[in-house]
């Protein structure tokens, strides 16, 4: 069976007939992301619904820490829904927040854009005061590397730009560098790596209240 007629399966025994995938741009994973639409009653001019499916193959990704995360996360934004789960074959059903960015609302609304600052800021204050005594994996020196091999493999090929040997030598001494961040408190981490996607990535799978 291929990974498509699994996504499929998991469909079709959690949705009614009818509904219709959209895949959406990747991330720089092993995770894809499809918009699911389908066909609601409705008295308010709304017909149709969308939810988000998460694909995260096994071996490759694990949505596991997702689901935790999520957990951790719900006291102090909003995060999705789960509407339906399969941990062991990586298959997430979630609310789907739309296609509106932090980054729209401060270009088209410049009139409430202190308004949108001030409740991210607010926001970040309520992240640091969340409880992480959790079960979540260690982030060690090796997962860190993992991560940022991230731009020499994937991004820079992406806008055409080799490594040369003088630029891999510079790359591995500031990932050495960077393997220090691995050594300081887990909740200062935590908070540092949650701070820097709220901040920087603000996309589908978070809103604001």
């Amino acid at each position: 069976m291929t990974r498509h007629d699994e996504m499929m399966n998991f469909l079709n025994n959690r949705l009614t007939a009818g509904f219709t995938v959209e895949s959406l741009a990747g991330d720089a994973s092993f995770r894809r992301y499809h918009r699911i639409h389908f066909k609601v009653a409705s008295e308010h001019d709304k017909d149709e619904m969308t939810y988000l499916l998460m694909d995260a193959p096994p071996g490759k990704e694990s949505v596991t820490e997702f689901v935790s995360v999520a957990g951790i996360m719900s006291e102090a934004v909003n995060v999705p829904d789960i509407i339906a789960q399969d941990i062991a074959k990586g298959f997430l059903l979630l609310q789907d927040f739309g296609t509106t960015e932090f980054a729209h609302l401060i270009k088209d609304d410049k009139a409430n854009m202190a308004r949108y600052y001030q409740k991210a800021y607010e926001t970040l204050i309520k992240l640091q005061d969340l409880d992480i005594d959790v079960d979540l994996p260690v982030y060690r020196d090796e997962k860190l590397n993992d991560e940022m091999d991230l731009f020499s493999q994937w991004f820079s090929p992406y806008i055409n730009v080799s490594f040369t040997a003088d630029d891999e030598l510079l790359w591995e001494r500031l990932k050495n560098k960077s393997s220090l961040m691995s050594k300081i408190s887990p909740k200062l981490l935590f908070i540092a790596i949650i701070t820097v996607a709220i901040s920087c990535k603000t996309k589908r799978l978070i809103s604001w209240a």
